[in-house]
């Protein structure tokens, strides 16, 4: 039984900065949906004494650490040796992995390197995780009710292997107590309001509640071993942010917007000035969107705006590119050379330039038309270039998501 996690990821470019960890982040996601929290996570330099440092911290009973990076096959990829040492373990050779390996280079057209040889060496008593996404294979070690995994650094690799071994492990070891998530998704109120209206919220034993704030909207998550309290505390704030709330357990609002899409059976196709294609992009993300995306224009310049979506030059040039009624023009070009159920329109000034008094950096203009129905609303959003163009993307998704 597995009581408490740790995580170690191991590279020295993730200190420096030069990488960003999105593994402590998936590690984390994965652990929790399968019913675990994570204990504790180290991030530590290619270093043995660094390694043993913090093996010697976590090493304990009901433990299971998990280990990323330095399974490479070059000089400063030391975590295998270091393991070795660690546990006092012989290195074994392992001809059917070094095979492996020399296949995956085959399928390449080329010749494995001498230094690949490396990575089929596996300490004694572990046990290798085979790798067929990449050629460093994983390893499992377990002793009395201490259990070690290590995976590459290799985000899709390490994420591979994780489905592929560590989700068995952890599924023969959960805790007795069953342990319960359950996240509600908010937007339209920041996290700070959002906690002073739920300020009275009285959690009962073995109920945790934590913030997750995104760029732009909030999610809460309740959990603990505490399944009647959770469902108590999840009313309460159900009660108090119901006009803020647009789902439970969704992973992002996009996903909640496809399979809206996929149910109703319903087409949509949009046309971009400042975001620049992120909404169309983000529609095709999930498999099975061209049952319902039908095309999209990045009308950028005004020339777009006039010969490809018709809408007026004397429009533009009465109320500016960035107007009410350019994104009204520009939703009718895009019905009418669509023809989707939904359209979706967007002109703003994203910055840093490109602003006046009238119209500052972050002015947005966003328009729905579904069916007969249409709506233009003017959004103002502090940030960044990219910031704020990811929030007039997440509004333009709310708002087909609150029409339909």
């Amino acid at each position: 039984m597995i009581n408490k996690i740790f995580i170690i990821n191991i590279g020295n470019e993730l200190l420096t900065g030069r990488i960003t960890n999105t593994n402590l982040t998936t590690l984390g996601q994965k652990l929790l949906s399968l019913g675990f929290e994570i204990t504790e996570a180290y991030v530590i330099p290619d270093v043995k004494d660094a390694i043993f440092e913090t093996l010697n911290k976590v090493w304990l009973d009901s433990a299971l650490i998990i280990v990323t990076g330095g399974l490479g096959p070059t000089k400063d990829d030391i975590t295998r040796t270091t393991l070795g040492e660690f546990f006092k373990k012989e290195m074994i050779f392992y001809e059917d992995i070094n095979e492996d390996i020399r296949e995956s280079f085959r399928k390449r057209n080329s010749e494995m390197p001498e230094i690949n040889r490396v990575q089929a060496y596996i300490p004694q008593d572990f046990m290798p995780l085979k790798n067929k996404h990449g050629t460093a294979p994983g390893m499992y070690y377990k002793c009395d009710n201490r259990h070690l995994i290590s995976l590459p650094g290799v985000p899709f690799e390490m994420e591979h292997l994780f489905e592929e071994y560590v989700v068995d492990i952890l599924e023969a070891n959960k805790p007795e107590m069953e342990f319960w998530v359950y996240d509600i998704n908010t937007y339209g109120i920041g996290e700070s309001a959002a906690a002073e209206i739920i300020e009275n919220i009285s959690l009962a034993e073995n109920v945790k509640l934590a913030w997750l704030p995104h760029l732009g909207r909030v999610d809460l998550r309740l959990m603990g071993c505490n399944k009647e309290g959770i469902m108590k505390a999840l009313g309460y704030i159900e009660e108090k942010l119901s006009n803020y709330i647009w789902g439970k357990n969704e992973k992002n609002p996009i996903d909640k917007l496809h399979q809206e899409l996929i149910n109703r059976q319903m087409t949509i196709a949009t046309v971009e000035s400042c975001t620049g294609g992120m909404l169309s992009s983000l529609l095709t993300t999930k498999s099975g969107s061209s049952k319902y995306m039908m095309g999209s224009v990045v009308c950028y310049s005004n020339d777009v705006k006039i010969n490809t979506l018709g809408v007026l030059s004397e429009t533009i040039n009465k109320y500016g590119a960035v107007s009410l009624e350019v994104a009204h023009e520009m939703l009718e070009g895009c019905k009418k050379m669509f023809n989707t159920d939904i359209c979706c329109a967007i002109t703003g000034i994203a910055g840093p330039e490109g602003g006046s008094k009238e119209k500052p950096v972050g002015t947005v203009y966003i328009g729905v038309s579904i069916l007969n129905k249409k709506r233009v609303e003017k959004c103002y959003f502090i940030g960044n270039r990219e910031q704020i163009r990811q929030k007039a993307v997440d509004k333009a998704v709310f708002m087909v998501l609150e029409e339909i």
